[in-house]
């Protein structure tokens, strides 16, 4: 990581631009409709394929090996009912799993299309227009929930948590012994 970069959320932060910036040149740039990244991260491995529970331990061999450590683990197994299996449309995302339909998507899709314009972050800085669109138009309710998400995640959730779980451990270091 650059040593110019703060923390390991700002190193995060440069890496999801990174991401980005390839999809918006690969997928959306008409070189590869199907080009997905699951993940480009210093501190989270996500494995996604269409497969069988049965599938996952040969198709990924290192989830077997001894050396391997994780603090959580999610998995997420479905079979399509409603949609014809496709690679965009396999699970998992990068931080939610959800099945069924999340009905405010099409009005937050739109509130976050016509308000990205206008987005201004001292976090961000030059980088933020590198980001749009945050959400994808041809992604899943879930897909697109989850890149809105990941956007609020990496600009203000995790700040809002760390300065919560701080606060708390300063009210807690002031108790009584």
């Amino acid at each position: 990581r650059n040593e110019e970069l703060e923390d390991i959320l700002e190193f995060e932060r440069k890496l999801y631009v990174i991401r980005k910036r390839i999809t918006n040149m690969i997928r959306h740039g008409g070189i590869d409709k199907n080009f997905y990244m699951p993940s480009l991260s210093a501190r989270t491995i996500i494995y996604k394929g269409m497969l069988t529970p049965m599938q996952v331990a040969e198709f990924y061999p290192d989830l077997q090996d001894h050396r391997m450590e994780s603090a959580i683990a999610l998995v997420h197994s479905r079979f399509s009912t409603n949609t014809f299996p496709s690679w965009e449309l396999s699970h998992p995302y990068r931080y939610l799993i959800h099945n069924g339909e999340i009905n405010t998507v099409g009005g937050n899709y739109n509130w976050m299309q016509t308000r990205q314009a206008m987005f201004a972050s001292e976090l961000w800085k030059d980088d933020l227009e590198k980001l749009f669109p945050i959400i994808y138009a041809d992604g899943s309710d879930t897909a697109k929930f989850d890149n809105c998400f990941e956007f609020l995640a990496l600009s203000i959730i995790f700040r809002l948590l760390r300065l919560i779980v701080l606060r708390l451990l300063y009210g807690w270091m002031r108790l009584p012994k």
